[in-house]
């Protein structure tokens, strides 16, 4: 691909378009201070700002053969920098070793030993030094990469954009099986760290051969992730720069790019290809461009509720197959092959069809992006017949996906009667998620009259996310007498949406009470007046602190640190094998606490501290998934006493499979539910584990991420996390935790 984007460069751009003499002289200083130096075995920090400079003086040449050449170095790059860190992993594990076998007595070849691990010591030194430089020149030609789209587009637009637009599908693919390999990756990464709790303390030398693969995979895991990073950011600019260009195309080649990206939006079965060409066509919307978008969309939300259809048997073949992996575990403690491979055979077609639905998503998710993209940056007549077609369709569009996403879409148009007809949404609409979603939309338009609406009837509204969305909006857009409102509202409510006023008060003023309404007005009476939004946050009195920190809040139930007024709460507890060791790492002796038995522990409190009539239930995980009840139940003292029975009974043993229990969570909570006005009795998640995920339908976090993100968009479920031992993803529990309005905690 790469000569024939430079054959279509020089047959493009003529010559004289740029500064000969410039670019020859950039280019020769370019190979003398950066090519010829990629593979050099040591490089300072001079060098590095030399390259800097070099990659700098050829993107102002504004040449279209720099985008080649910068392309093909960073890539080039790349490859380097993966190999010799996988090279430095591999020095460290040897080093390892080498200095366990001299620290035994009885080392018959001693002084060859001792020499071996000199020359590993001195290699060890010269790539630790090296690799911080070679991503430094990375990232210079990456910025370069970056810069020189946008130099030469100033140039020649048509030529670029034809250039532009070839490299764009090339390495957007490359992104998307960067991805691919980062998410192939995770799983070995987990397949291993599975593997190795399992393994018996008499079986050293597997265990070393696992702990050094699982260093290799973590080290090349570190340095792909590091370059999709640097892929996306490109494919974003390359988007932008040609949304920019588009407007400057003649009228002919405008229709004539439009044809073609229609046709791989219509034509391309890949969703790699539908997913890029719908970011795309949002940036350079033309006539029939909504209409487009929005039959991809169709397209792409049709197939995936078919492949949630195909998923569902899939998903129960895999249960069978995983408690009959659980019962030989928990039984002789031998998994026969037989059993093993029908779990394997299950595991991999359950995989690749959740793999399907997930490019189906992204498509969802990029198509609906574009049209929201498509709408802002349409102009003249167009403009007002678009936002028409999009309006109109919120009732006319049969399929309940397309019309939340149109209204997520409209979150984008700043113009008057969008900001109306998703007021009319919030306030008045049948559709509880379109609502949730308009409410959404209004906040990332800043919508003023918005605030109005949602002091006055929104936070008094019958349905309880409504009220949260409420809650979460005056935060995003806010206003003084947003205050007042959300006081009367700790006042008024009972349950998590206290806390949640709470924490929108605390976010608005700096100030806490605890949710105490009673001191909230109070110290609203003496500062209404003075007090202004935007100020420094100001920490309560210490005295009513200590007052309002002193009172016994009836209803609050804490787990492991983390106190909540839900009455709705689900707990998802981790019972896989390394939940049997030790709270403390390395504790040994009797009166030491396993991990299981301190979460027993934390559970039994939290489910005294219930009240009558609250509702609960519990999820326990380890390669499979058990539910203890099949819907929440309420609280009564007989009840506690049959969950406290089951508590005792959960044995630790298995993997760690953390997405097909969240799942499983949110599946209880009623998310997915398809009808008008779907109902949740759950309104906070408590997540517990030790590990990290090594089972299940999806075991990259990044995915699991997104998913539960997905789920929870219009859900407004609570998920606190609770991260045990020193094993467990700190990362991935906190960002679970924030990105749904929880606590993370580390015991």
């Amino acid at each position: 691909m790469r000569p024939a984007l430079l054959l279509l460069a020089a047959l493009l751009l003529s010559p004289a378009t740029f500064a000969a003499e410039d670019y020859e002289l950039a280019r020769r200083e370019y190979a003398d201070l950066v090519r010829d130096r990629l593979d050099a075995e040591t490089l300072t920090e001079a060098d590095v700002e030399k390259a800097r400079v070099a990659v700098r003086a050829l993107v102002e040449t504004a040449h279209p053969q720099v985008l080649d050449t910068l392309s093909v170095d960073a890539g080039r790059t790349a490859a380097r920098i993966l190999k010799l860190a996988l090279e430095l992993e591999d020095a460290h594990l040897r080093l390892q070793r080498i200095k366990e076998k001299l620290a035994k007595p009885d080392v018959s070849d001693r002084a060859a030993v001792e020499e071996e691990a000199r020359a590993l010591e001195k290699r060890t030194a010269e790539l630790e030094a090296l690799l911080p430089q070679l991503r430094a020149v990375r990232a210079a030609l990456q910025e370069g990469l970056l810069d020189i789209t946008e130099k030469a587009a100033e140039v020649e637009p048509e030529a670029i954009f034809k250039l532009l637009v070839a490299y764009f599908e090339t390495d957007t693919n490359g992104y998307y099986q960067l991805e691919q390999e980062v998410r192939q990756g995770e799983a070995s990464l987990a397949s291993v760290r599975e593997r190795l709790p399992a393994l018996a303390a008499d079986e050293e030398a597997e265990k070393a051969r696992l702990e050094d693969a699982e260093a290799r995979v973590a080290a090349e895991l570190d340095e792909k992730r590091a370059a999709l990073t640097e892929l996306g950011r490109l494919k974003d600019r390359r988007i932008a720069v040609l949304g920019t260009l588009f407007p400057r195309l003649p009228a002919a080649v405008q229709a004539r790019e439009q044809k073609a990206i229609q046709a791989n939006l219509r034509d391309d079965v890949r969703w790699e290809t539908r997913a890029v060409y719908s970011e795309l066509l949002g940036q350079v919307p033309a006539e029939g461009t909504v209409e487009d978008l929005l039959q991809v969309m169709r397209r792409a939300s049709r197939n995936n509720r078919d492949l949630t259809k195909e998923i569902e048997p899939l998903r129960e073949v895999y249960d069978r197959a995983l408690k009959a992996v659980t019962t030989q575990i928990a039984g002789s403690g031998v998994v026969y092959t037989d059993v093993l491979a029908t779990k394997d055979k299950a595991e991999k077609e359950l995989q690749a069809a959740s793999a399907r639905a997930y490019g189906e998503a992204r498509v969802l998710e990029s198509s609906a992006a574009g049209l929201g993209h498509a709408l802002a940056l349409t102009q003249g007549e167009r403009r007002q017949k678009a936002l028409d077609t999009a309006i109109k369709l919120i009732d006319k569009e049969q399929d309940p996906e397309v019309r939340v996403r149109v209204v997520d879409a409209l979150g984008r148009v700043d113009e008057p009667p969008v900001r109306q007809r998703l007021r009319e949404l919030a306030g008045k609409s049948a559709d509880l998620r379109l609502r949730l979603a308009a409410l959404d939309s209004l906040a990332r338009l800043a919508d003023e009259d918005a605030v109005e609406l949602a002091i006055t009837a929104l936070l008094r509204d019958a349905e309880w996310r409504v009220r949260a969305a409420a809650m979460r909006f005056l935060v995003q857009v806010p206003r003084k007498n947003a205050v007042p409102a959300l006081i009367e509202s700790i006042g008024a409510e009972v349950g998590r949406l206290v806390d949640d006023a709470e924490q929108a008060l605390v976010q608005l003023t700096g100030k806490t009470f605890h949710g105490d309404a009673a001191l909230w007005r109070e110290w609203w009476a003496a500062n209404k007046e003075s007090f202004e939004l935007g100020g420094p946050p100001a920490q309560a009195t210490a005295e009513a602190e200590k007052t309002a920190a002193g009172k016994d809040i009836p209803g609050h139930v804490s787990f492991y640190g983390i106190s909540t007024r839900s009455k709705r709460i689900l707990f998802v507890l981790d019972r896989s094998g390394s939940m049997n060791e030790p709270v403390g790492k390395g504790e040994t002796g009797p009166g030491v606490q396993k991990k299981i038995d301190a979460a027993k522990a934390q559970l039994k409190a939290a489910l005294a501290g219930l009240a009558d009539g609250d509702l609960y239930n519990i999820i326990t995980y380890a390669v499979d998934v058990e539910r203890w009840q099949k819907k929440m139940v309420k609280t009564t003292n007989e009840q506690r006493k049959k969950t406290v029975r089951y508590v005792d009974s959960i044995q630790a043993v298995g993997g760690t499979n953390i997405y097909d229990a969240l799942e499983q969570a949110f599946r209880l909570a009623g998310i997915g539910a398809m009808d008008k006005a779907y109902e949740s009795n759950v309104d906070t998640i408590f997540f517990l584990t030790d590990g990290q995920p090594t089972a299940g339908e999806v075991q990259d976090p990044a995915e699991i991420l997104r998913r539960v993100k997905e789920w929870n968009r219009l859900a407004r479920i609570v998920v606190h996390t609770v991260g045990v031992g020193l094993d467990h993803d700190a990362a991935f529990l906190r960002r679970l935790a924030e990105e749904n309005g929880g606590q993370y905690v580390s015991r």
